[in-house]
């Protein structure tokens, strides 16, 4: 998925998911203090209609000064991701989801929603941590679509991870209901006994 993509399928989702108040079963937090709440909201709402980044980021420097608990820096790392995203700076946004995920305050829901658009974001630039980044999606439970069985098959090919790819592009044959679809799952699985025949 590229960048444009990924900015069309998930549209500043960590920004609606992160707004449920809901805290996580790690960080205790769900809500910010007087204080930090006026700066978040002043940032944002210059982010929703259409500041420069810029003065979205300048608006919560002051932030970085303050002892902020789980919740209030992981919204605060999603806002700035949602402002790299928009610039279309993929590493730097990122970076921020990073931080934002080891706070720890997010539900199951949210969190699993931003690992998949950050897999989507390393695709563009680090084929390594888009796989990582796949594999702790997955690792939430959810049931992946065919069409992205068959992109983490393709990562793992990639890494050379022989049995995982043939694992995933065989499930993505199973599931497959579309001729394409399974064109590219017999490709991978092809690939993968080519490889473990040293051809």
């Amino acid at each position: 998925m590229s960048l444009k993509s990924c900015l069309a399928s998930t549209s500043l989702l960590a920004l609606a998911v992160a707004g449920s108040g809901t805290a996580s079963a790690f960080c205790s937090h769900d809500a910010m203090s007087d204080t930090v709440s006026q700066i978040f909201k002043s940032a944002e709402t210059k982010f929703f209609s259409g500041a420069r980044s810029f003065e979205v980021l300048m608006t919560l420097a002051p932030l970085k000064g303050m002892p902020l608990n789980c919740f209030e820096a992981g919204r605060t790392q999603l806002l700035i991701a949602g402002v790299h995203m928009k610039d279309q700076d993929g590493p730097a946004a990122a970076e921020a989801f990073e931080i934002a995920l080891d706070q720890d305050f997010l539900d199951t829901p949210a969190r699993r929603d931003v690992l998949k658009a950050l897999a989507g974001l390393y695709l563009d630039f680090d084929t390594g941590r888009a796989s990582d980044a796949y594999d702790r999606w997955l690792a939430t439970g959810v049931h992946p679509s065919v069409e992205e069985e068959l992109t983490i098959a393709e990562l793992h090919l990639t890494a050379g991870r022989l049995d995982r790819a043939f694992s995933q592009a065989e499930s993505a044959y199973r599931e497959s209901t579309t001729p394409e679809h399974k064109a590219r799952a017999d490709a991978i699985m092809s690939e993968v006994q080519k490889r473990r025949l040293g051809q």
